[in-house]
């Protein structure tokens, strides 16, 4: 049974214990319902807001978004790609943050999540997120976003998050659009770490299945080329 805080350094000290089993993002009114149960007599809102802001000061949370928090206690790290329901509900981790982690390409930062956003059928836009710099978002269409195939296309997690295969199929299919904003793939990245087969498959049921083989054979050729054999490659992201 937890015992009530009912002064401000017992609530802080309560909650910082609380926080490294409690969820990796929290919102507002989870960290309210959290304090609440930890000192019921907390008197308002406004209350909340000021013990919140002392939480921040003790390095218990950081904010990721308007009224979103990534907890800083967790026995577990944290990481902003958790937020990223928070941020945008239906909003997929994919691209850079996915392919980074899989070890495909070096040059990338774990303070931008990179993700896409999913745009039905029907809708000729998709609003998302533009001040938040911890999170980039594309919008590409929704059987692009979630192809149908028969192999899971997303990673386990808390949240939803891109296979490696699918996070490059995304990425080659943003770059071949007019205005995607990316460019292809390097041709320098590693494939060791990614089921070509699979890629090969989501490609086609994207419909960029000649956009794959394209970069396929450009990249092949390249990693024959002796030049490369010899003196080995830098990897790159974007």
């Amino acid at each position: 049974m937890t015992t009530p805080s009912n002064t401000r350094a017992d609530l802080l000290v309560a909650l910082d214990r609380a926080l490294s089993k409690a969820q990796p993002v929290l919102n507002q009114n989870e960290i309210e319902r959290l304090m609440g149960a930890l000192s019921p007599g907390l008197e308002n809102r406004r209350t909340v807001y000021r013990r919140i802001d002392q939480a921040i000061a003790n390095g218990m949370f950081v904010r990721v978004g308007r009224g979103v928090y990534m907890n800083l206690r967790r026995q577990t790290k944290s990481t902003y790609a958790d937020a990223v329901e928070y941020i945008r509900p239906g909003a997929i981790a994919s691209l850079q943050t996915v392919l980074g982690d899989a070890g495909v390409i070096d040059n990338f930062t774990t303070d931008i999540v990179t993700c896409v956003v999913p745009r039905p059928v029907g809708k000729t836009s998709v609003a998302v997120p533009q001040d938040n710099p911890h999170f980039a978002f594309h919008v590409v269409a929704e059987r692009a976003a979630m192809p149908d195939v028969d192999f899971p296309i997303f990673a386990g997690s808390g949240y939803r998050r891109a296979t490696p295969e699918l996070a490059f199929a995304h990425w080659l299919y943003i770059a071949e659009q007019p205005r995607g904003g990316l460019t292809i793939p390097s041709l320098e990245i590693d494939l060791a770490h990614i089921d070509q087969g699979k890629v090969e498959e989501l490609c086609r049921a994207i419909g960029i299945e000649g956009a794959w083989d394209k970069w396929l054979a450009q990249k092949t050729e390249r990693d024959a080329d002796a030049d490369v054999q010899a003196h080995g490659s830098m990897r790159f992201g974007f």
